[in-house]
């Protein structure tokens, strides 16, 4: 018997298993930054609109408060900067998602490639067990049968 299966390259495995995995986690915050930006986006874009309802709706009046007005267009001047500025964040941030994603995919052909040799060295193994267990048994029958012909001879003799 050959013994139980055993792959040298466990730990190697281990590692890169490892390594995807924390490519994993990399790749999910960078995706968390850009729906948390995504987010900054739109809701920057959510007040913009409802400040340009309001002031549609103020539009009826008679009466013009320029206070109001410069403070309402200071306002919207300063949403849609941030508007800007959010999307160029965000372009940066797609671009280290593409990254991560780049070297996830590094990660796990590299761990792919050691479970296909594992694979293989399995199927080895399984093989080599089986070669020896039908060796067993040829010689179990072998056995059996030189022992039934001595036993016919013993027999004959007698």
């Amino acid at each position: 018997m050959a013994g139980p299966f055993r792959f040298r390259l466990e730990t190697v495995l281990r590692v890169r298993t490892q390594q995807r995995d924390a490519q994993r986690r990399v790749l999910a915050k960078a995706l968390r930054n850009v729906h948390t930006v995504q987010a900054r986006i739109d809701e920057a874009s959510r007040a913009m609109r409802l400040e340009v309802d309001r002031t549609r709706e103020t539009r009826g009046v008679a009466r013009l408060d320029v206070a109001a007005l410069r403070g309402q267009q200071l306002y919207m001047a300063r949403l849609h900067r941030q508007i800007l500025e959010g999307r160029l964040t965000l372009a940066e941030k797609r671009k280290i998602v593409e990254q991560e994603r780049e070297r996830l995919a590094e990660a796990s052909k590299r761990l792919k490639a050691i479970e296909k040799l594992r694979e293989r060295y399995w199927r080895r193994y399984q093989l080599q067990e089986r070669r020896m267990e039908r060796s067993r048994e040829d010689e179990i029958a072998v056995q059996g049968f030189m022992r039934r012909r001595a036993e016919k001879v013993h027999e004959g003799s007698v």
